[in-house]
């Protein structure tokens, strides 16, 4: 069964030609929604040699903030994408549609089974969120090797914990925001489900902020927003993490721009890496379950004391 990913983006994240190839040995193509067509230029580049597509993406709601914007704007990318691949069937011959984005790994682990089942229509991958670094990786999806664990149980993540879904496509399928699909054909299943829990599954692997400076550009590109989605008092943000990270950046930048003596940053930083586990305090986490280990790229190669004292920790 042939697969296509659909994702909206602004700019290139880091790695994204690692991003790319990664999912093409798995996905027949991948089409890129530009948020702002006008940066066309810098994405075709990523389309040599590859089976990408670049298509503008909707323009929908222009005076909202970039990170609200984008929760309307992905349905609508989503639908183009759902209508584009049934017209093209004879020429791509594509049978799913998975929606993620550039700071998501789709981490089979040799099943696929998911997509050859002809009861199932619908699939949602469980998530694990990636434990940042306190140091800014080369390549983040294979230098972070240890993610907070999803479940019922665990603490509140970063980012979201609902998951990312995949369609099979047929006549009449429709997004339902950007984490689920509906109107499809067949059975919804959840990965992994409880046979899984203790052999290999596929899963979702989510790396939102690997390091401080990821952290701090997305937040300095966020700058202020709203404390509701799509700035709905109906839709409250209820992920802490990200309104206090809010808060943190722009107490710093407010600090950068008054000239005050010092590192503006320091507080922010002090903040962040109370999430990037180190230490005893990750062996705990790795002990009780909450921190899990995924390679999806193989075992990272380490450089330097640093890398001596985390190989040592983990194996003690």
């Amino acid at each position: 069964m042939s697969i296509a990913i659909a994702t909206t983006v602004l700019n290139p994240a880091p790695n994204l030609d690692i991003w790319l190839d990664y999912h093409l040995q798995r996905c027949a193509v991948i089409i890129l929604y530009l948020d702002d067509p006008a940066r066309r230029a810098i994405f075709e580049p990523f389309t040599n040699g590859r089976s990408v597509l670049l298509f503008d993406g909707a323009q929908d709601a222009p005076t909202m903030s970039p990170s609200n914007r984008l929760l309307v704007r992905q349905p609508s990318n989503l639908k183009h994408a759902i209508s584009y691949l049934i017209e093209q069937q004879e020429q791509l011959g594509v049978d799913w549609l998975l929606h993620i984005d550039q700071d998501e790994i789709l981490f089979e682990n040799g099943c696929t089974s998911w997509a050859t089942d002809p009861r199932v229509g619908h699939v949602t991958f469980i998530n694990h969120e990636a434990v940042p670094l306190r140091h800014e990786p080369l390549n983040a999806f294979a230098d972070c090797v240890w993610f907070n664990a999803n479940g019922p149980d665990a603490e509140p993540f970063m980012a979201y914990g609902n998951g990312k879904s995949a369609v099979r496509l047929s006549r009449g399928v429709e997004p339902d925001g950007a984490h689920r699909f509906q109107k499809f054909q067949g059975d919804a299943i959840t990965l992994p489900d409880d046979a899984q829990a203790h052999q290999p599954y596929p899963v979702l692997l989510h790396y939102p902020y690997p390091s401080f400076e990821s952290w701090r550009a997305k937040f300095s590109l966020y700058g202020h927003f709203s404390d509701f989605w799509m700035d709905d008092e109906q839709y409250p943000n209820r992920l802490d993490f990200m309104l206090q990270s809010r808060n943190k950046a722009l107490a710093a930048m407010q600090a950068q721009e008054s000239g005050d003596p010092g590192d503006p940053w320091s507080e922010a930083r002090r903040f962040f890496e109370g999430r990037a586990f180190t230490g005893a305090e990750l062996q705990k986490r790795i002990a009780d379950g909450r921190v899990r280990r995924f390679t999806p790229f193989g075992e990272p190669q380490k450089v330097g004391e640093s890398a001596a004292e985390d190989d040592a920790m983990y194996t003690k």
